[in-house]
């Protein structure tokens, strides 16, 4: 906290903020960080940083011979803000996969790699079923 000279009121700043400011006022002036301030800088940074997760779940039965994705998770750290790759396609007997949704019906958002991540967040796979040709009626109005 601070006191504002001419209103004389508190203005709060946050620690890690001022800290940050001072080291990075620091370092433009000597060029280097002495060890005790590289360390401070880096604790104010870890401090900031926030990691989130997406998981992805792919409904999948191994039991029965389908493949999940893999990974399974992928957890992103600010200032990173997408998983950048995604995981390997859950593949399930019967179906194609189509790609993956933040809604299990598939009504939600298309996740895809450079989506913004800015929370945990669930990926959903959406598939569409194979229908077997031998279901099929060809009717021809000729």
């Amino acid at each position: 906290m601070f006191k504002n000279k001419r209103t004389k009121q508190w203005i709060g700043v946050g620690i890690a903020a001022f800290s940050a400011i001072c080291v990075m006022i620091i370092t433009a002036c000597s060029g280097s960080l002495d060890p005790d301030l590289e360390s401070l800088r880096n604790e104010i940074i870890d401090s900031t940083r926030k990691t989130y997760t997406v998981t992805f779940v792919d409904g999948v039965d191994v039991t029965n011979g389908d493949i999940p994705a893999d990974p399974s998770s992928i957890q992103v750290t600010t200032p990173a803000t997408t998983v950048v790759t995604l995981p390997s396609e859950p593949a399930r007997d019967g179906y194609t996969f189509e790609g993956w949704n933040t809604a299990e019906d598939g009504t939600g958002t298309k996740f895809i790699a450079s989506t913004p991540v800015t929370g945990n967040i669930s990926g959903q796979p959406c598939r569409t079923e194979n229908i077997p040709l031998s279901l099929l009626t060809v009717t021809s109005r000729w």
